[in-house]
């Protein structure tokens, strides 16, 4: 097993190059290390494809103290993937670098995980991180595990209004609704819709709203909608251009509509509401 912390472990006394080293060399023992006049043996070109992967090859004379948080992090990293071990448990492990760089590492990492066919444990607050890399996700709040299951499972049909808003970006909206039925009475129900899943439509289609809120991005913004009893978000094209105040329609499938219990928050039967 190979354990990455949150907080970057790496030897201070040692440089990039025998950090990583050490990673590969797990038997070695660390108390004689620093007499040693040469590193482990580390397998042909292993270590330089680690750096490699990594970016780290400029870095490899450096001691910790002469890097960034996100350099020390990828050499813990680098000395974890060296170990080959049959489980890696990763805590955050890419909380310390920059978006693109992130994104690159992502990659990496998933493709290195197919050819070695090993296990990752991965703990993260990115949703987009955990869709993207997971084969199953485990959804824990407040120390309780609420949902297990795929990324299109967990994504598509969450088992509870609060899966439903810690997974996606932006969170789900949560509407809630009373279902009124003449032999069962009312019911209390949260509606939820997904910001992806809100047009703007022409009049007189759909629901009058009012922009109290915009956010550029690409390919889409989010605009920020409420009435006097509703508040929304909603994706929109970025080169629709809308004017705080404003007042605009919008609507949605219905079955994009998900269907919550208001009082425990669990899912409903698909065909409720």
């Amino acid at each position: 097993v190979a354990m990455l912390f949150q907080s970057p472990a790496v030897y201070p006394h040692l440089t990039v190059r025998q950090n990583l080293a050490f990673g590969a060399k797990s038997t070695y023992n660390p108390f004689n290390w620093w007499s040693r006049r040469s590193d482990p043996q580390v397998p042909a070109g292993e270590l330089e494809s680690a750096a490699r992967l990594l970016d780290l090859e400029r870095l490899l004379n450096r001691k910790p103290a002469e890097l960034s948080g996100g350099e020390r992090q990828r050499v813990a990293l680098g000395r974890a993937l060296l170990r080959r071990p049959a489980v890696f448990l990763l805590d955050e492990p890419l909380a310390h670098g920059d978006p693109l760089r992130r994104l690159q590492l992502r990659r990496e990492l998933w493709a290195l995980q197919r050819r070695q066919q090993t296990t990752l444990i991965w703990v993260t607050h990115d949703h987009g991180e955990a869709l993207a890399m997971a084969d199953r996700i485990g959804v824990m709040d407040a120390g309780r595990l609420l949902q297990v299951g795929s990324s299109r499972e967990i994504y598509e049909t969450p088992a509870t209004s609060r899966v439903a808003q810690l997974v996606g970006q932006p969170p789900m909206n949560l509407i809630a609704a009373d279902l009124l039925d003449a032999k069962a009475g009312s019911e209390a129900l949260m509606l939820g819709v997904r910001a992806q899943d809100v047009r703007i439509v022409a009049a007189p289609r759909g629901i009058e709203m009012r922009v109290t809120g915009y956010e550029f991005g690409e390919p889409s913004g989010l605009a920020y909608l409420s009435t006097d009893r509703v508040e929304l978000c909603a994706c929109v094209p970025s080169d629709l251009h809308l004017e705080l105040g404003a007042k605009v329609r919008i609507e949605w499938e219905k079955a994009k509509v998900h269907h919550f219990d208001r009082r425990t928050g669990k899912r409903l039967p698909v065909g409720v509401g």
